[in-house]
């Protein structure tokens, strides 16, 4: 008697399709989600995604669906590809990448993929829309450049950057990261994938402070070099002193 493996196989599917259907990997709900989606897609099929979301990258991911073994094996690839990816890498997945990252799946069942990115991007869309009436009213997400533990005074050629994020008084949290290599324009839009909502600099060019006010994103320049976390507490107090700006272009 041929097992439901063995039909799977027969049918297209690959043995890394098979073992997410048969282990049901990332299949579940989470509790108090910062995004949730459910989506019915012209098949029939209905997939829900679960997410949490931190800084602008996801680091959860689960998903429930009603439907045949390509949606939960979608749904599986799906969620174990975003994990630890900003919001604006997970959108750019598509069916071809999920197909990619399977091995294969039957032809007919290529919808199950594009099912589960649509609903991908229907939940980062809802997330956006949510944020920045419900949260970033709450709290900031403050970036400080940094080189050697204290605020850099030239913005684009930080070694790192400190992401501060606080409530209405206090800071909550500072994670240390490494920006991309230096290129014109390409940190406004990166910190902004970031949720951050404030950028304190010691020097700034009018063009990138001017694509950081189209990213809605505050910039506070000509600060006093300190340790991030002093500044931050600064910002939220109404005491950030924000002097000359040290960089001319």
């Amino acid at each position: 008697m041929s097992t439901i493996r063995d039909l799977l196989k027969v049918s297209g599917y690959s043995d890394k399709a098979i073992k997410y259907y048969e282990n049901h990997l990332n299949v579940g709900n989470i509790e108090n989600p910062d995004a949730q989606c459910m989506f019915t897609g012209p098949c029939g099929d209905t997939m829900e995604i679960f997410l949490k979301i931190k800084s602008g990258v996801i680091t959860e991911a689960k998903f429930q669906a009603i439907g045949c073994a390509g949606s939960f094996s979608s749904g599986s690839a799906l969620t174990e590809m975003i994990i630890g990816k900003t919001l604006h890498e997970s959108e750019s997945i598509d069916e071809k990448d999920i197909l990619a990252h399977l091995g294969a799946m039957p032809e007919e069942k290529v919808h199950c993929a594009r099912l589960t990115v649509l609903t991908l991007k229907k939940a980062i869309e809802q997330y956006k829309n949510k944020v920045p009436k419900e949260i970033n009213k709450m709290k900031k997400i403050i970036a400080i450049p940094l080189e050697n533990g204290i605020l850099c005074s030239h913005f684009g050629h930080c070694q790192q950057f400190a992401i501060i994020e606080t409530d209405s008084t206090s800071v909550t949290g500072e994670t240390l990261i490494i920006p991309p290599p230096h290129e014109p324009g390409l940190l406004p839009g990166w910190l902004a994938e970031k949720g951050v909502t404030d950028v304190i600099a010691g020097g700034m060019g009018q063009r990138a402070i001017n694509l950081f006010n189209q990213q809605n994103i505050n910039v506070f320049v000509g600060a006093t070099i300190k340790k991030p976390a002093d500044l931050a507490k600064d910002l939220l107090n109404d005491t950030l002193v924000a002097g000359a700006n040290y960089c001319d272009h």
